[in-house]
């Protein structure tokens, strides 16, 4: 059997081999742009632009026939993609993902039960960004939306805040808007990409940007100064391949993960040409981290979990990393840049002493507690601040977590149910990226001690604080790059509504 989907709305199975239609179903109101069908061919489902997903059954007995068992309007826009895990049995589980960027997991409705099970909800990611780089010398962040590059300059804060307490970052400005065919275009310019990016970086000083679409990566190179940007010509095996991730090692050197393939190339970009390709993974490369006392270390995480340090110096593989539970989706320095911090999909955080290639002797793995950080939640990114190399901060999506890793000092009349201290700051929708700021950018405890400094005076010794900076969009910015949701009509409702105002037939 054959199951289609129309610009209808409708839902069709056919006989593949007497090529004749057996059902069709007018569930949907608008598009079907997505189906998925169990593997023993008993349940089909149906998504639409309606923002509607439907289940069908085929029953058992000598007919057999496909009925409509229930619907779904969990989602908010179009469904796009949806797909049944039937792998363990008695476990049957649907994922269906829309455009507004949720995730919703639930187990379909079989025969002998009344409803299907409320629907999970994971964390959504923005649909306005997908991703930002900072560029800490030149205080420039680089801001990757669907089809374009925008460039930012963050002039730096005439007062600090007080200490413990968080402030609003001063306007940005954005300096370009660039797209991957080498042009400029102004904030009000109109001309798009037809491809959507797939990963972005500038590098430390702010002189080059590296981007790739699904057609091929691009090194540019960048002038502040003058508003120019010029396309630098790379080796055929970057440029015709789309890049997983991307990452300045240094100024010149730039590590690339291809979308397909295990390989890591390091570029020089002055020479313009690969010194190195380290193929120590057995899957593509979804990560990239640079750290180190002198910027000596690469971190790299494939899709099957393994997580490889390489040194820079020497161009050699350096160690492997046990993660434990889970697959990486974070990896930074610590403050020192000797100790490399994994973060899996289990919540398991570990600390790897690179030098002496084991796991750290004081920090052993830990799991982040339950009551902070929902089973579903993603830790995207990990900041460590050089003022407090006993704290680290982990991100995601809607939510900034800190930790501290000097454990707590254990009494015997009150032990301590965690070893760590946490801190948690919720409700934060829409975070692109999160930055721990090294001592250029860092404020002082007092706001007349920072004007001391700007005027030169010698002898006013600010104290720093661990400064951080967070991209977030605005839940305003975020709604509006979204389509027009799809107004359903109700029918049964506009049906009872008119009968009522005829009165009661006699």
């Amino acid at each position: 059997m054959l199951a289609s989907g129309d610009s209808l709305g409708l839902v069709q199975i056919w006989d593949t081999v007497a090529c004749v239609l057996l059902h069709r179903f007018a569930q949907h109101q608008a598009d079907v742009l997505a189906l998925a069908a169990s593997s023993d061919g008993r349940t089909l489902l149906s998504g639409s632009v309606d923002a509607k997903i439907s289940e069908f059954g085929r029953q058992k007995g000598s007919q057999e026939r496909w009925v409509f068992r229930d619907a779904m309007l969990c989602h908010s826009h179009d469904v796009r993609a949806i797909v049944i895990d039937d792998t363990k049995k008695g476990r049957n589980t649907q994922i269906s993902a829309g455009a507004a960027g949720r995730l919703f997991v639930f187990k379909p409705l079989e025969s002998g039960h009344d409803k299907a099970a409320r629907p999970f909800q994971s964390s959504n990611f923005s649909p306005l960004f997908q991703t930002a780089s900072i560029s800490e010398d030149s205080r420039l962040v680089l801001c990757q939306k669907g089809q374009t590059l925008e460039l930012w300059y963050l002039p730096e804060p005439e007062d600090a805040p007080s200490l413990g307490a968080s402030a609003r970052a001063p306007e940005g400005q954005l300096l370009l808007t660039i797209s991957l065919a080498g042009k400029s275009i102004g904030p009000d310019g109109t001309k798009r990409s037809t491809e959507y990016l797939c990963s972005s970086t500038i590098s430390p000083n702010g002189k080059r940007v590296a981007a790739s679409d699904m057609t091929g990566t691009r090194l540019f190179n960048l002038s502040v100064s003058e508003l120019q940007v010029q396309r630098v010509a790379v080796p055929i095996e970057i440029a015709n391949s789309a890049a997983r991730a991307l990452k300045f090692c240094s100024p010149k050197l730039l590590a690339v993960a291809p979308w397909h393939g295990h390989v890591i190339h390091l570029l020089d970009c002055e020479e313009k040409k690969i010194i190195a390709s380290l193929e120590e993974h057995k899957a593509p490369v979804s990560l990239l981290a640079a750290g180190g006392p002198g910027g000596e270390w690469l971190a790299s995480a494939d899709l099957a979990g393994a997580v490889n340090i390489f040194s820079l110096d020497g161009l050699f593989h350096h160690a492997s990393v046990p993660v434990g539970r889970g697959a990486a989706t974070a990896l930074g320095f610590d403050s020192s840049g000797k100790h490399l911090v994994v973060a899996t999909t289990a919540h398991v955080v570990t600390l790897f002493d690179i030098e002496s290639q084991s796991l750290h002797a004081d920090i052993p793995p830990f799991d982040i507690p339950k009551r902070h950080l929902a089973v579903h939640a993603r830790v995207c990114g990990i900041a460590a601040f050089p003022e407090a190399p006993e704290k680290l901060l982990l991100w995601g999506h809607n939510y900034l977590l800190a930790v501290n890793v000097k454990a707590k000092k254990v009494t015997r009349s009150e032990p301590a149910a965690e070893p760590y201290t946490w801190r948690l700051w919720a409700g934060i929708r829409h975070v692109l990226a999160f930055f721990g700021l090294q001592k250029p950018w860092s404020l002082a405890t007092d706001s007349a001690e920072v004007r001391k400094r700007k005027r030169g005076d010698a002898s006013a010794e600010a104290s720093l604080l661990p400064t951080g900076l967070a991209m977030e969009v605005t839940p305003e910015a975020a709604e509006a790059c979204l389509p027009t949701p799809f107004e359903r009509k109700k029918f049964q409702k506009q049906s009872h509504q008119k009968q009522n105002a005829r009165g009661p037939e006699l």
